[in-house]
């Protein structure tokens, strides 16, 4: 290709990519699928777990003392199970197909089969029990509760060990290819680093100074721990390995769910102000927010299903709005997917452009392409089409707008 091909190339993917960035906002970044009402179900709703091969989501509602089953596939409610006491975390065990729910008012812990939908068995934890999540190495379950305390117990309802904190935990991770578990203390605003082999608090790392950490995500690949604080509302990015400070930025308020996307490596941090703040990682030390979706307000808890590429957010009711189930899918049409085969054919290949702006001047297009790289600061663009569809790839953004558009690898100016 001679460098005018090339160059009308470019030209031609910079305006693409402006009209995308022109027609589209921040909502094009989740598109909202369906809505499943949940029309009697009353008071707040806390968090979801995810029954992949029968695609059935499990919704804790909180206020209305219930977990409700949701049947992904007829995209409605298909359950009701009541008499609980305040639910607030749940997982699902697919091996023994048993749902484990915890609860705050009484701290208990029911397991019910999840085709009968009979109690199997209620461990009793004191009070506030709260996140749940099960170990893959074991099949063990966690369960934070109380003033300040991890339990393990097993399937069959044995309790095996309680870790002490200091203080109650909210939301915790664990690592799949690792033996620990990241917990977020809000009240000492400080994140255990806790050893489920040993049983012991390894260390603790500070948040930095912003108050009330409750929700937390894992990128284990690339050692990197997402924090979000309430006060004030950030995104706090760690190493895992030392417990560094990688990065912080502003995010929604009232979060108390946050999401890590790996496959499109973006991070959803869904806030009760009534927006989902989505941010992409660029590489393991860089992050940018894309844009915030509006929802509703006291909309704050949700599930990510890396495995159905959908976002699930919880409604509650709130005045003439009836509670409901949003699912959003993730938007990030690649130029491979946008040109088709003959795009993707160059994919063995890349190649640098550097195109004689003023002798273009004369085009109208080539001028408007010029100013936008000039207020961008983009001296020269890298185009790599062996990297348009993969999530990963490096993208062009338009300021002043919320959506991002997948082009090219771009190297800013000095």
């Amino acid at each position: 290709m001679n460098q005018a091909a090339r160059g009308v190339l470019l030209l031609f993917i910079i305006g693409v990519c402006h009209s995308f960035v022109g027609q589209s906002g921040s909502t094009e970044l989740l598109r909202l699928e369906t809505t499943i009402p949940l029309p009697d179900v009353h008071g707040r709703i806390d968090h979801m777990s995810i029954d992949l091969k029968g695609q059935r989501l499990f919704v804790a509602a909180l206020g209305n003392n219930s977990l409700e089953v949701i049947d992904l596939k007829i995209n409605k409610r298909v359950q009701t199970v009541r008499g609980l006491a305040e639910p607030q975390g749940t997982t699902y065990v697919p091996a023994s197909n048993r749902v484990f729910v915890a609860n705050r008012k009484d701290g208990s812990v029911r397991t019910f089969d999840a085709s009968a939908w009979k109690i199997l068995q209620s461990l009793s934890y004191g009070n506030d029990a709260d996140n749940l999540r099960v170990d893959p190495s074991s099949g063990h379950l966690w369960v934070g509760y109380g003033d300040g305390a991890l339990g393990e117990f097993d399937q069959s309802g044995t309790k095996l060990v309680d870790i002490k904190l200091g203080a109650h935990p909210e939301s915790f991770q664990l690592e799949r290819n690792g033996t620990r578990i990241f917990v977020n203390l809000p009240q000492s605003r400080k994140i255990a680093v806790v050893d489920r082999k040993t049983q012991s608090v390894l260390e603790s790392w500070g948040t930095g100074g912003p108050l009330l950490n409750y929700p937390m995500a894992l990128d284990e690949r690339d050692h990197r721990l997402f924090v979000v604080t309430r006060l004030p509302a950030r995104l706090i990015v760690l190493d895992t390995q030392h417990g560094k400070h990688i990065a912080t930025l502003p995010t929604i308020g009232d979060c108390d769910d946050v999401f890590y996307d790996e496959p499109h490596r973006r991070i959803y941090a869904i806030g009760g102000e009534g927006r989902i703040s989505v941010y992409q990682q660029r590489d393991s030390d860089h992050y940018e927010e894309l844009g915030r979706i509006k929802t509703v307000g006291g909309a704050r808890t949700g599930f990510f299903s890396a495995e159905l590429d959908r976002l699930y957010v919880a409604v509650r009711e709130r005045g003439s709005q009836s509670a409901e189930i949003r699912i959003y899918m993730p938007k990030s049409e690649s130029l491979g997917q946008v040109f088709g085969p003959e795009f993707r054919s160059y994919g063995a290949r890349s190649w640098s452009v550097k195109l004689p702006w003023e002798q273009a001047s004369n085009s109208s297009t080539a001028t408007s392409a010029s100013r936008l790289l000039r207020k961008e600061r983009y001296d020269d663009f890298t185009l790599s089409p062996d990297r348009f569809d993969s999530g990963a790839s490096r993208n062009a953004r338009h300021p002043g707008h919320d959506h991002t558009c997948t082009t090219a690898h771009h190297k800013p100016g000095t």
